[in-house]
């Protein structure tokens, strides 16, 4: 065997036993967590549900105010408004699904559920991110308003 194909064998075999490490190791958390959750899912999932209910309140509040149809800067507010709900709805969603219910938590359960994390955090990143760029529109935007 040439020494190219036996350098190329060897960083396959150390990404699949890295891979099945990962696998291991997010489904042993998900066994032993209380909640059936990785705790970077907990977290994340309630700073979007904290979000979802700002936003809500900030939504009703335009309404409730002003009597007639909304200004332009109100209603770009209610729009980015929106945008941060549906986008916190998604990513709850996929958090929701990365979930071990509470009897099936046994070892193929959460292996699978590991896979399903490993496999599914490039999805959680992106949605994760742009719900982070819509609640920096919506804190410029409040900012701007209040001046």
């Amino acid at each position: 065997m040439d020494p190219l194909t036996a350098l190329s064998l060897a960083g396959s075999v150390i990404q699949i036993i890295q891979f099945g490490s990962q696998i291991v190791s997010k489904g042993r958390e998900l066994r032993m967590s209380p909640t059936g959750a990785l705790r970077e899912n907990v977290d994340a999932e309630a700073a979007a549900r904290n979000l979802r209910r700002m936003t809500a309140r900030l939504q009703d509040s335009l309404h409730t105010r002003v009597e007639r149809p909304l200004t332009e800067e109100s209603q770009i507010l209610h729009d980015i408004c929106s945008d941060c709900t549906r986008i916190a709805d998604q990513l709850i969603a996929k958090l929701v699904a990365l979930k071990i219910p509470e009897n099936g938590r046994q070892g193929w359960k959460s292996f699978r559920q590991g896979l399903k994390s490993v496999l599914g955090k490039n999805g959680v990143d992106e949605i994760a991110s742009s719900l982070s760029l819509s609640r920096n529109q919506l804190e410029i935007h409040i900012l701007a308003s209040l001046r």
